[in-house]
């Protein structure tokens, strides 16, 4: 699925360096790309998972004002999970 591999290797290049501790640092994904791949688990495991969108609501309700939109938005049609990222988004 060609798609899926677009979206890994996105997710993969986005991801930003975060110190922890004093020279120390970890590989962090971008709020999107959580959103993003929680909702493709979701939607595999047949939309009955509420540790998934809790995950998903937790993050929209931390970095509400703070996301890239257009980037969730093109990345949810191509995973075809857009109607679940409108869902987890009317409900905040």
């Amino acid at each position: 699925w060609s798609c899926a591999w677009s979206f890994d290797n996105s997710e993969f290049s986005r991801r930003r360096p975060v110190e922890v501790r004093d020279g120390q640092f970890l590989q962090i994904k971008s709020p999107e790309d959580t959103i993003l791949r929680k909702l493709v688990w979701y939607q595999l495991g047949g939309g009955v998972s509420d540790r998934q969108w809790r995950d998903i609501q937790g993050v929209l309700r931390a970095r509400r004002g703070m996301l890239d939109e257009g980037y969730l938005f093109e990345w949810a049609a191509d995973l075809r999970v857009t109607g679940l990222l409108q869902r987890a988004m009317s409900e905040q």
